[in-house]
């Protein structure tokens, strides 16, 4: 399954339990060019050269900055700063790159945040695969996802660019050092206590066990397993874990779903429940899950029962 997907997922879940956790489409990304000319420049925007004085006072020129650089960086409004991003193309020099990278470390203005985690997530798009940062750009995304300094959002968007980057560099034997250390900052943050990152995380590990050899099942499953027990964790971190123990067959985890199904708390966590049970449950919890009623407030658990029945009742078919 898509990580986008699996994403989105939880983030439903999350988000009615009353906990942020954003996603983002995947775009598709041009093939990345290793080339690195010195005339790169970002497209056709106009560019203004700005002088700063030395230490003999003499004015020595700064590093260009294109005119859409600039427009991204000041406050100007922001389908005006969008726009912008949109038209940056994957040819940027190394000023815009540089200066772009330093929008993205700076903090998040408290009165901002829903509009700068945006543009930030939109510059991550952008930045993906520019040749003057090609060798480097793993190491900005991790410094961004593991800096407990910086915005939840941020670090989350991140670690998801990371998965995105590690596949379009999956096949290059001269990226092989920068996956290991994107398989490492992944592993680390199943540690972390804020529900998106440890989720996110374990979501993109899941994700590239499809794909990367390196990164064994079993590995995930344990991780899952463990994360969905760990009693001082999120909910949302929990319903991550058992989302993911629901699509990877953990037999381990139905005890567990199977008690959260009838009386996990939240109406999200016992949904993530039903759904894992629809997936990974035995004929005998079609009798458990036609005797859970729905909410007596809001009916939440009547789609999610219906939908865990059909599915377990096609998986168990003669």
């Amino acid at each position: 399954m898509n990580i986008r997907r699996l994403l989105t997922t939880a983030a439903i879940l999350a988000l009615s339990a009353g906990m942020l956790f954003l996603t983002l489409k995947r775009r598709a990304v041009p093939p990345l060019d290793k080339s690195n000319p010195s005339s790169a420049r970002a497209g056709s925007s106009k560019r203004t050269e700005v002088a700063k004085p030395s230490p003999k006072g003499l004015a020595v020129p700064t590093p260009e900055i294109s005119e859409s650089v600039r427009v991204v960086l000041a406050e100007s409004p922001y389908l005006q700063r969008k726009r912008a991003i949109l038209a940056l193309g994957k040819n940027l020099s190394l000023a815009d790159c540089e200066a772009l990278c330093n929008f993205l470390r700076a903090p998040i203005p408290a009165e901002e945040e829903t509009v700068s985690a945006a543009l930030k997530n939109s510059v991550m798009e952008q930045m993906r695969g520019q040749r003057q940062l090609a060798g480097t750009w793993h190491q900005t995304l991790i410094g961004l996802a593991e800096d407990v300094r910086m915005h939840e959002v941020i670090r989350d968007y991140a670690f998801q660019h990371m998965v995105d980057w590690y596949e379009e560099v999956l096949r290059d034997e001269s990226f092989k050092l920068a996956r290991e250390d994107m398989r490492k900052a992944l592993w680390s943050a199943l540690d972390q206590t804020t529900a998106a990152i440890s989720g996110t995380a374990l979501l993109s590990l899941y994700h590239l066990s499809a794909q990367e050899p390196l990164i064994e099942p079993a590995g995930v499953r344990s991780a899952a397993l463990k994360l969905m027990s760990r009693e001082s964790a999120p909910e949302g971190s929990k319903i991550t874990a058992l989302q993911v123990c629901g699509q990877m067959r953990v037999a381990e985890a139905l005890p567990t779903a199977r008690d959260w199904a009838q009386s996990g708390g939240s109406i999200s966590l016992r949904a993530a429940a039903i759904a894992a049970l629809g997936l990974m449950g035995e004929t005998s919890d079609l009798k458990l899950l036609a005797e859970i009623g729905p909410d007596a407030a809001t009916g939440a658990l009547n789609s999610a029962v219906t939908a865990a029945m059909k599915k377990l009742a096609e998986r168990n078919k003669g």
